[in-house]
Formats: C-alpha cells, sequence, structure tokens
C-alpha cells in the first residue's frame, strides 16, 4: 500500500508519477505492460529531468492511486536505482560487429564473389569493384554496352557466420546505395552457392530490394535497418526505419538450413540502353544477442488471388486489438499467455475453413487467408497455374485460352490450356509451332476474324500466321518514321488491331492502330504512363495494365479517340500485378509471369453491363 501520510510528503508528486509507472509495470494484463526495458528506462528518464509522466502520455489523464508493486520510500532515490538497475539490463551482447574501419576488407569476417553474364552474340564490358574505404564497405557493379543483346555483372559480400547460431539475435545494418538498370538487395541464403549469372532475379529471402529501369535512378539515403530474428518461431521481421516500430516486414526462414547474411548488387543493360550501375554502400553491421518477448507473426491474404490484406484486426478473446496489418499484411502480435484463440476480422471477409489463431501454438510462421463471400468489381475469382513452362503472352482462339511459350531462342509456340483439371493447368496436344532466325520470336498472337496475326517485339513487325511458314506483312515503323521495337499486349477490336509501345529508350509510351488491308499504323494514342503493358478489349472498352504500378484501368475507346490521348478514356481502376490481358468467355484475364499463373477477374457489374 502507498504511505498513508502521502498528502503530507514534500515529495507527493514525485511519488504519484512513481507510481503511475509501478502500475504500469505490474499491470496484471501483460498486454498493458512495458513492451520492453528500454520503454520503461525512457519513461523513468523523463521522471528524472523533472517532465510529467502522466502528462507526457496523455494530457488530463486521471492518476492511479491503487498500489499494485512493493511499498513507495524515496522516491527519488528509487528512481536512480531502477535507471541504474534497467541500464545494466538493457546493455546490449554485442555477438558481431564491423564498422569497415581498417585498410581492407577483414576476410575472416566476409567472402566476396562476382560473376558476370555475356548474353549470345553481346559486346560490352561488365566490370566490378569491392573496396573498403572511409569506413565504408562499397560494391560497385558496372555493365557498358557496346552491341548485341545484354552484358549484366553481378557482385556480393557473404557474412561469415551462420545467424542461427547466434540464434534469437537482432541484425542492425546501415547502408545506402544507387542504382540505375539493375538492382541492390540484402538477403537471408541458405548456402554460399553463387547466383546464376544469366538471370537477374535475386537468389534467397530479400530482405530489402531496390531496383531501377528505364531511365531511372533510384537511390536508397542513408538508413539504419534493424532485422530481429525471432527466439519461438523461425522467422525475421525487419524494420526499415528503427524509430516507427509500427512500420514492418515480416520473412519466413523455415525453408532456409542456414542463415547467411548477403549484401547483393547487380547491374545490366541491352541494346539501346544507357551503362547500367549499382553501388551498394555498408557503413555498420551489429549482430546483438536479444532474447527479446515471444512473439507470433505471420501474413494475412485474400484468397485465391493471395494479395496481402490491409487493416484485418486481430483481437484476443477479450475482445482487446492485438494487431493490425498494414499495407504488405503482415502482423506481428505478443504471445497470449493462456494460449487463447484470437479472431482475424475485416468486414466483408471471412477465414478460409473457420480458420483461427492460437497464438502460443505459433511455433512457426503463420499465413492465414480470408476470402470475400461475394467479390466486387476487379477482384480475382479463380487462379490457373501453368507450371514451368516459359510462358510469354497468351489470349484466346476460337474461345480458348492459349499460351504464347517460348521454346527455344528461335522457336516458339501457341499451346491450348485445360482449365479442367487442377491444381496445375496442362498444356494441350496440338500446339502450332513458328521457327523463326534468333531471338527474334513472336512477343504476341492475336485472332483478328479468320486470320491469326502475331507481332513481333525486338524487331517490331506484323506477322500472319494463319499459314505456314508465317508472311510477313509489315515491319512496324513509328509514325515519325523511325524503327519500332518494344510491343508487348496486342488486341484485335473487330476493325483495327491495336498494340501498346513501350519504349523507355526514346521515351515513347502509346497505343497503335494498325490497319490489317492498308497494313500501315493508321491512328495513335500517347500516354504519360511509362509502364503500361497489358491490353484487352471486350467489345465496349479497352482494358490496358501497368504492372509495375500494379494497376488496370478500363478506356473507354470513343472517348480517348476522340481526345488524342488514352488519359482521355481512362475510367475506373482496380488492383493487379498482370504484364499482359485478354478478354473472353464473359471475364478478364491477367496474367502473373512472377507467379506462373493466369488469373479469372470480374468485371462485370450492373452499373456497366445491364444484361451481359
Amino acid at each position: 500500500s502507498p504511505p498513508t501520510l502521502l498528502d503530507e510528503l514534500p515529495d507527493r508528486q514525485e511519488l504519484l508519477e512513481l507510481n503511475e509507472i509501478i502500475n504500469k509495470a505490474c499491470d496484471p494484463e501483460p498486454a498493458d505492460r512495458y513492451p520492453s526495458a528500454q520503454a520503461m528506462l525512457e519513461e523513468l528518464q523523463l521522471l528524472q529531468s523533472g517532465k510529467s509522466v502522466t502528462g507526457a502520455r496523455k494530457r488530463g489523464q486521471q492518476l492511479r492511486l491503487a498500489a499494485r508493486a512493493g511499498a513507495i520510500a524515496g522516491g527519488g532515490a528509487l528512481v536512480a536505482l531502477l535507471i541504474w538497475a534497467i541500464q545494466e539490463q538493457a546493455k546490449p551482447e554485442i555477438l558481431f560487429h564491423d564498422d569497415f574501419d581498417g585498410a581492407q576488407l577483414d576476410t575472416n569476417k566476409w567472402t566476396v564473389g562476382h560473376v558476370e553474364h555475356r548474353f549470345e552474340g553481346m559486346f560490352g564490358k561488365p566490370w566490378f569493384q569491392v573496396e573498403q574505404a572511409g569506413g565504408e564497405l562499397v560494391l560497385q557493379a558496372r555493365a557498358d554496352h557496346e552491341d548485341g543483346w545484354s552484358v549484366a555483372q553481378k557482385v556480393w559480400a557473404d557474412l561469415n557466420g551462420d545467424l542461427r547460431e547466434w540464434f534469437p539475435c537482432r541484425l542492425e545494418i546501415e547502408m545506402a546505395g544507387t542504382v540505375t538498370e539493375g538492382s541492390l538487395a540484402l538477403t537471408m541464403v541458405g548456402d554460399r552457392s553463387p547466383p546464376s549469372p544469366g538471370e537477374g532475379k535475386v537468389p534467397g529471402i530479400v530482405l530489402a530490394r531496390l531496383d531501377a529501369s528505364n531511365h531511372q535512378i533510384n537511390a536508397w539515403p542513408p538508413l539504419r535497418m534493424r532485422v530481429d530474428l525471432l527466439p519461438n518461431v523461425p522467422a525475421a521481421v525487419v524494420y526499415r526505419d528503427p524509430t516507427h516500430l509500427d512500420e514492418f516486414e515480416v520473412f519466413d526462414l523455415s525453408a532456409l538450413p542456414r542463415w547467411g547474411l548477403r549484401i547483393y548488387a547487380y547491374a545490366r543493360t541491352s541494346r539501346g540502353m544507357p551503362s547500367a550501375a549499382a553501388d551498394f554502400r555498408i557503413k555498420n553491421v551489429r549482430v546483438i544477442a536479444d532474447a527479446g518477448n515471444e512473439r507470433a507473426v505471420g501474413r494475412i491474404i485474400e484468397v485465391p488471388s493471395e494479395w496481402p490484406l490491409k487493416d484485418v484486426v486481430i483481437k484476443n478473446q477479450r475482445g482487446q486489438v492485438l494487431a493490425k496489418t498494414g499495407e504488405n499484411g503482415a502482423f506481428v502480435l505478443p504471445v497470449e499467455p493462456d494460449g487463447s484463440s484470437l479472431t482475424v476480422e475485416k468486414p466483408g471477409y471471412v477465414p478460409v475453413d473457420g480458420q483461427r489463431l492460437r497464438a502460443r501454438e505459433l511455433r512457426r510462421f503463420s499465413t492465414l487467408q480470408l476470402y470475400r463471400p461475394n467479390p466486387g468489381f476487379g477482384d480475382i475469382v479463380e487462379v490457373f497455374p501453368f507450371g514451368e513452362v516459359y510462358v510469354h503472352s497468351f489470349g484466346f482462339r476460337s474461345n480458348v485460352l492459349t499460351a504464347l511459350v517460348h521454346d527455344s531462342d528461335t522457336n516458339c509456340s501457341l499451346r491450348p490450356l485445360d482449365l479442367s483439371v487442377r491444381p496445375v493447368v496442362p498444356m494441350l496436344t496440338g500446339a502450332v509451332v513458328f521457327e523463326f532466325e534468333h531471338r527474334k520470336l513472336l512477343g504476341e498472337f492475336v485472332e483478328c476474324g479468320s486470320r491469326l496475326i502475331g507481332i513481333k517485339r525486338w524487331h517490331g513487325a506484323v506477322v500472319d500466321i494463319t499459314s505456314q511458314p508465317p508472311q510477313m506483312l509489315r515491319e512496324l515503323t513509328h509514325p515519325d518514321g523511325s524503327t519500332l521495337s518494344y510491343t508487348d499486349g496486342a488486341v484485335f477490336d473487330g476493325e483495327l488491331l491495336w498494340f501498346v509501345e513501350n519504349d523507355a529508350t526514346n521515351q515513347r509510351y502509346a497505343i497503335h492502330a494498325f490497319d490489317l488491308d492498308r497494313k500501315d499504323i493508321v491512328r495513335s494514342l500517347t500516354t504519360k504512363d511509362k509502364g503500361i503493358s497489358g491490353i484487352a478489349w471486350d467489345g465496349d472498352r479497352f482494358w490496358i495494365s501497368n504492372p509495375a504500378r500494379k494497376l488496370v484501368y478500363e478506356v473507354d475507346r470513343k472517348a480517348a479517340l476522340q481526345l488524342g490521348t488514352l488519359e482521355m478514356g481512362i475510367g475506373r481502376s482496380f488492383p493487379g500485378n498482370y504484364s499482359r490481358l485478354a478478354f473472353g468467355q464473359g471475364h478478364l484475364w491477367g496474367f502473373e509471369p512472377g507467379n506462373r499463373r493466369i488469373c479469372k477477374i470480374k468485371i462485370t457489374d450492373l452499373a456497366i453491363y445491364p444484361e451481359r
């Protein structure tokens, strides 16, 4: 109990403030206590400086006088004693530290590797450098192009150690970087094998990544990242800014046999593109012992789209909100001491198969699935994985969904898909195979009435592929007379063949209308959108996708033609990471090459299509 003559004590106010700290530290509800020793230390130091703890928490909050801890005596001395004790407890145990202040990189701590790739028929200069100078580890990758196709350079530095051996711990890393035509990445890898030279994909689990393409220069300003490797579950919680612990990402590390930290820089350039550069600068790396509190982590996704769900609330049985997901669908919450069942709530969604969370049983990364019983406009209603073949594009042929597959550098084929078989959609027999010169394959195919038309991407051309061998109709040139080489999605609206031009080299972005009878471009709709890729026609309007912005929007063809730009016809939009689009069987379809699947999308509603 607090002293009975509290009102007569000269340090009455300080004791009341101190009692607030004791009340919070000893709250019967663990979720209402201090989340860490550091949080308690900050309030003690605030009190020691002469400021009000209760005022700092919430102005006008009523002081709680109910004592829930030992007797209060000697307020000022006790504050000092508590500060000293907590500071001693809070001193971190450093398991690893490198501030790169030596003349050269410590090879006992780090291993460096690099690999370059010259694609067939390429002439250029890949180059790399790793140096330690000015208190920084600097990784530089360069790729200068001269002729042919593409040239790439990769360079990385591996931490010599398995973070599992230090687990549970916290990784802190100060870094900065810039990239043009390439990427920087901080990853966790399961072994020290080098990445494949010919792929831009970053191996391992990517904790942070910065990409640049299409003549962009992207930069990481100096930042200090924190990565918590949790004590009770094989997962990482990544804070891009440790001063904002409400913003984080979570990663499942259970598939990795070891936890190896890799710092990675990649540069790649191709014909018509500028020199590529990737510069990664690391200033300080520390691994700190951190038993921490047990936490449950995971992600909440929507099915069937598998997109992360924002603003999902997780509550305990008492109705207290323990966590709320952000844009990435991630959650981190304390493990409930009684192992009670948790509820997951979002308006309009229900759990798949009545899934529930029981925090004490979460000894692994958890992925919870919610679905919408009544899908709306733009929602994915079904997905069709297609396996490991290299599908470049897709579309409808005689109302059958068909994949355009690049079988080799000289052969491509049209392969019908059997959507009735799951989980992986097989390709039916009866493929139509086309042979072309080296790397001059079809980028798109379009059914135009009774004719089947193909479009080449790199050597822009319209080809009649109805008969074998394919017949060239016209090499594509821009209306200004220059060569047109960067073509993407294509569609036939019953009169004209439309295709997308996405030319970052010449800063040209448009959809062009090609008249098959006149064999020429007869109309163009320009756009300021530098990422348009897919296009579909539903008999009434266009649908355009931008995978970089993860967006799909509908375009009123008549309005766009009257006013001269694609933007003038844009109506509603919805999210979607689709590189290609097609319309058929009453639905819009989107192609996700990264996930190796095709998605059926709902776009029909009474507001637009009264009787369809």
